[in-house]
């Protein structure tokens, strides 16, 4: 397999072997939650454990001759390192809080978006835009991948809530309907935040610990990010109850 897909043995493989670990622990997540809390947990440590070095790297690069760049380039670390660290507090928050169902609609959100967009990247990338959607943060990313990757992130949540949920237009539902018509787009900005962060630290990747992806922060910054966007979709939910 060559040009394009070279890698994607590898990347399959290490999906298949994160696959092996983490749908067990989201099955057992409603009758064994000690263990779900422990993947969520492990998977946040691991991947702010290469947000810190990479936040270490972006200071240590920032330093220039001139004081106003400088300033500019460690104001930016610590912008791009607390938004990251916001995005895995509260997404660890989330996971730990909601029960299965709603934890297999932010998965399917995230990483349907995260699927679709690399492989529509692949294959249609640049054949009908030349432009990219953020060239500085993240050059490879395509509009065709973007747009491949909304496109079956909401196809496949609708078809999770209407295949197996309780599906329909009454208050409760609402934040589940609104995660699986945005959540792809949260998506691709916590993707982008991990870009801007491993950008500063001139690294294109943020670890070596997945082969073919790079580190956890590569592979799981977006579905943190999503499940910290719920906590926020599901607050006015929370508050007309207990108003």
């Amino acid at each position: 397999m060559h040009g394009k897909f070279a890698d994607l043995p590898k990347r399959i493989a290490t999906i298949l072997a994160l696959a092996i670990i983490c749908i067990p622990a989201v099955i057992l997540r409603d009758s064994q939650p000690i263990l779900f809390a422990i993947a969520v947990l492990a998977i946040a440590a691991l991947s702010m454990v290469e947000a810190v070095k990479l936040y270490r790297t972006a200071l240590y690069a920032a330093v220039t001759p001139w004081s106003s760049t400088t300033h500019r380039l460690k104001s930016n670390s610590h912008e791009a390192f607390s938004i990251v660290t916001a995005e895995y507090v509260l997404g660890v928050t989330a996971l730990l809080l909601y029960d299965r169902s709603i934890i297999w609609l932010i998965i399917i959100s995230a990483c349907a978006y995260d699927v679709f967009a690399l492989l529509t990247g692949k294959l249609l990338g640049g054949m009908f835009f030349t432009k990219r959607p953020c060239p500085i943060l993240s050059p490879t990313k395509t509009w065709e991948g973007c747009i491949g990757g909304w496109f079956f992130s909401i196809v496949l949540s609708f078809a999770y809530l209407l295949l197996f949920t309780d599906f329909g237009l009454y208050p409760e539902n609402l934040p589940n309907i609104a995660l699986a018509v945005t959540g792809c787009f949260i998506a691709f900005f916590g993707d982008l935040s991990g870009s801007h962060l491993k950008r500063l630290a001139k690294v294109k990747d943020s670890g070596n610990l997945l082969p073919g992806h790079g580190g956890c922060l590569d592979r799981f910054v977006s579905l943190y990010a999503v499940a910290a966007y719920y906590l926020f979709l599901y607050l006015p939910l929370y508050l007309y109850h207990f108003a």
